[in-house]
């Protein structure tokens, strides 16, 4: 045996454990089609252990004023584009968040330049926090 300080060791052993690593057993989950970086079969993670791929999903009407400030508002909001506009002229946005609480607060940023379209429980918690703001500067 070798050991750290490069000097060879001759060692006697009655019991010798041998541990061995398993590989990646991702082979048929769709992970590459739901966009997931992936690196020979492993799943690549940031040192939070995150995907790239959001953990919550957002849709919002959004006002053509804030459209080009999508990408800039939120600094781990991912944007997809839709080419679905209603009948005042704004633009349907798909929007991939972390948690909820990142939605909330990216939704309420914009004021009444971002409608949110589903899930219907952030459209409820954008309500309750702009409620409270405004009960906040009101005293």
């Amino acid at each position: 045996m070798q050991g750290a300080d490069q000097k060879s060791q001759k060692l006697s052993f009655e019991l010798l454990l041998v541990a061995t690593g398993r590989g990646p057993v991702t082979e048929g989950l769709g992970a590459e089609q739901l966009g997931i970086k992936m690196d020979r079969g492993y799943i690549v993670v940031d040192p939070l252990f995150k995907t790239n791929v959001p953990n919550y999903l957002a849709t919002f009407w959004v006002s053509p004023e804030v459209w080009q400030r999508l990408w800039f508002a939120g600094r781990f909001a991912r944007v997809t584009e839709t080419d679905e506009f209603d009948s005042r002229g704004w633009r349907k946005a798909v929007v991939g968040f972390d948690v909820e609480e990142m939605a909330c607060e990216y939704a309420v940023s914009f004021g009444p330049y971002l409608e949110v379209i589903e899930p219907a429980s952030l459209r409820e918690k954008v309500i309750t926090m702009a409620q409270a703001t405004l009960e906040f500067y009101r005293h």
